[in-house]
């Protein structure tokens, strides 16, 4: 009479030992969360280290890259009827002008992109396509943006201010998060097409 004791003891164990397994939240879950914290506080903060050093040991080292901007957008303005011409960083014209300063870059937003889908869990071949044209894109919406507040400049000087700091740099972090959006849908619609197809 008593082996089936044990048995049945032994059956119950194995049953609480199973639900313990189950409630127990799978390690597995956790790394890859942290993992991602991990590499987008990495990236953003060796971005926010390196600005900090160009700044500081090169001065106007940034100037370069501001001025460029300038040129590309009034290489725009042109095209679009409008005598625009650049002295360093400032886009001159006889009816508006407007100065290229750090802020004005789009590097901010297209970093924190860049760190995002970095930090994303998925290969490097799914995370290089949208690198390259998440930031070729953000880089080119920032001349539109700069563009388009010349445009508010010349016919609504009044609103220029809000179109500026407030509209603008809201709404181009808020692009930033989607274009981010829109490559999770994309990878992860392949990573799926790749899973199936190795099936």
């Amino acid at each position: 009479m008593s082996r089936p004791r044990k048995k049945h003891e032994k059956s119950r164990k194995t049953d609480r030992a199973a639900r313990s397994e189950s409630a127990a939240p799978p390690r597995s879950v956790k790394w890859p969360v942290f993992k991602a914290v991990i590499i987008f506080v990495g990236v953003m903060g060796g971005y926010y280290a390196i600005d900090h050093y160009t700044l500081l040991l090169m001065g106007d080292g940034i100037q370069t890259y501001l001025a460029m901007i300038a040129r590309s957008s009034a290489a725009i303005l042109r095209v679009l009827g409008h005598e625009a011409t650049t002295s360093g960083t400032a886009i001159v014209s006889p009816e508006f002008s407007v100065q290229i300063v750090r802020g004005c870059d789009a590097l901010d937003p297209t970093f924190a992109f860049v760190a995002a889908v970095l930090a994303s869990p998925v290969s490097i071949w799914l995370k290089l396509p949208g690198l390259v044209v998440g930031t070729i894109s953000l880089l080119l919406v920032n001349l539109v943006r700069i563009v388009s507040l010349f445009f508010v400049g010349i016919y609504f000087r009044e609103i220029f201010d809000i179109m500026h700091y407030e509209l603008w740099q809201a709404g181009f972090i808020g692009l930033a998060i989607v274009f981010w959006a829109i490559w999770v849908q994309w990878a992860t619609r392949r990573r799926e097409r790749m899973t199936h197809a190795a099936a």
